[in-house]
């Protein structure tokens, strides 16, 4: 009892101190939170967040009315975190103006990494103090999480859930009650909660429980599978009932977000092995499949494997093997129906059902497998070496994977620690945007995609978002066109009442303004804003 507190205070003290140093002040607590500039993938969740806190409740329950207004957007499809968004909506008269938890979720995922791996390691039957150390230390210093912070899906960043479904693997094979029957719900609904890929991921690793019962012949099967389907139902209901469901599909993809069959030992953003400095990306969309381990987790799986070969345990393989085929199988879905071996196309299937396309940035699925081998190794080290020996492989291991990542944890850091700028006038737009009721923007993500690609897009509706003015637009996951995409249709429409419409790209519009644009029309950067007389 006492190894284990010690165990997971220093993990959390780990990932407190960790946080601290990689996180700005002014990030988690902003004099103003409207002068906080974001692009890309960041600016779409706060601009979700805030609409979702500014707008009445709405049915279903997690649509942002105003944001592609009428229609109304579901936030979980700008993965604005319902987690946390949910309850902020309930206690907002509090909360100060312009405020949004996708930093401090991000802060709180740093956070609880280390410990939910200690938590991990530890459900495998291995409770000393060093490994469970070494552990958070690589846990924390995983490349795909340094990649995904940078990157600006915060969401995503949310790995301890992940990691916290192992554990409960381990705790339902032997026999616990609590982690068969609350852990399962509490997971999954989690997961839905922070992002649909991570409850997929959460769910394959729970569905690995009753597959291992069921090899083993035990009587624990019914118990686990009765509680899983238990867990699903809960969790089903639930994304049907706040509306995941309602743009579920379509789209295209899968097989384009794959993983590369050498992802995982391809060093790109490597600090030891820095003859690799970009990612290997064979369809165009493989950086969604960046999956490199770091020097510290190879060496422990050479070392497992080294192992293994000399002692095959079958027994192990026997007890697990439904994390066997669930690890099989979250491999195959990453490398898709396209699999590359760096730019070798080994082989393809043309046809697939259309509903992968929901879960298209296939290469993600790979981090379970990631985090069970990297467990799997450390207990196999430690069980078949001697103690010292082992214990001088996982100190070398965790500096070699701290080493490892220092390029992309000053990258991460410098990411945090540097403030965005704002790409758009809002010393002049903010005004226009104050005495407007309705932002019309052309082009809408709904029509031209590669809109997102010019940060005006987002930031105009970030600053849109200041003011709770109704769009007509927004980034979401499978977007589906709905209305016009005809320029002349919603540029050249006279201007209504209250109406704010900003063009974003002159050339595609030339000469296609509303009536009498030379007295409603004016160029603020670059830009074009229209609106009626004051």
């Amino acid at each position: 009892m006492h190894n284990r507190r010690i165990a997971y205070v220093l993990a959390l003290f780990l990932g407190l101190a960790y946080t601290a140093w990689l996180f700005p002040r002014r990030l988690l607590f902003p004099v103003n939170y409207y002068d906080m500039a974001a692009v890309d993938d960041t600016a779409d969740h706060i601009i979700g967040q805030r609409y979702f806190l500014l707008d009445r409740w709405e049915w279903p329950p997690l649509r942002a009315h105003l944001l592609r207004w009428p229609r109304g957007t579901n936030i979980a499809l700008t993965d604005s975190i319902p987690l946390l968004a949910i309850p902020g909506k309930i206690v907002k008269r509090i909360l100060p103006p312009g405020f949004h938890s996708i930093f401090w979720f991000l802060a709180v995922a740093w956070c609880l990494q280390p410990v939910a791996a200690v938590y991990a390691l530890r459900s495998t039957g291995e409770k000393r103090l060093l490994p469970s150390l070494s552990v958070a230390f690589i846990a924390l210093s995983m490349p795909t999480l340094f990649y995904r912070s940078v990157m600006g899906h915060e969401a995503l960043c949310g790995h301890f859930l992940v990691l916290v479904a192992i554990g409960t693997y381990f705790r339902i094979l032997r026999g616990s009650r609590v982690a068969m029957w609350a852990g399962p719900p509490a997971l999954l609904i989690a997961g839905l909660l922070v992002h649909p890929y991570l409850m997929a991921m959460v769910a394959a690793v729970l569905v690995a429980a009753p597959i291992s019962c069921l090899v083993r012949r035990e009587r624990l099967c019914l118990q686990a599978s009765a509680a899983l389907l238990t867990a699903i139902a809960i969790s089903g209901g639930l994304a049907l009932l706040l509306g995941y469901t309602e743009e579920a599909g379509g789209g295209w993809g899968y097989g384009y977000y794959s993983m590369n069959l050498l992802a995982p030992v391809y060093p790109a953003g490597s600090t030891l092995i820095p003859f690799f400095p970009t990612l290997i990306d064979a369809t165009g969309g493989q950086y969604e499949g960046y999956q490199y381990l770091g020097v510290g987790a190879l060496m422990l799986c050479l070392v497992a494997l080294i192992c293994v070969c000399i002692r095959v345990p079958k027994r192990v393989c026997a007890r697990h093997s439904g994390l066997i085929v669930t690890c099989a199988g979250l491999t195959v879905f990453a490398l898709s129906n396209y699999v590359y071996n760096n730019t070798f196309l080994v082989f393809h299937i043309e046809n697939v059902p259309q509903i992968l396309q929901s879960f298209r940035s296939s290469g993600r699925f790979f981090w379970p497998v990631a985090y069970l081998l990297i467990l799997g190794s450390i207990a196999m080290v430690t069980r078949r070496l001697p103690t010292k020996v082992s214990a001088a492989i996982l100190l070398i291991a965790a500096s070699l994977q701290f080493a490892d990542t220092t390029a992309l944890r000053n990258k991460f850091r410098d990411h945090l620690r540097k403030p965005e700028r704002w790409y758009i006038d809002r010393e002049r737009l903010g005004p226009l945007m104050e005495r407007s009721a309705r932002l019309t923007v052309w082009p809408r993500y709904e029509c031209r995609g590669n809109v997102v690609w010019d940060p005006q897009y987002l930031q105009v509706l970030l600053l849109a978002s200041r003011y709770g003015l109704r769009t007509n637009t927004a980034y979401t996951a499978n977007p589906r066109p709905r209305g016009s995409c005809r320029a002349a249709d919603i540029v050249g429409a006279p201007l209504q009442a209250g109406e704010l419409r900003i063009i974003l790209s002159g050339d595609a519009v030339e000469g296609i303004l509303p009536p009498n644009s030379r007295e409603l029309c004016r160029q603020i950067g670059h830009l074009t804003a229209c609106s009626p007389p004051s």
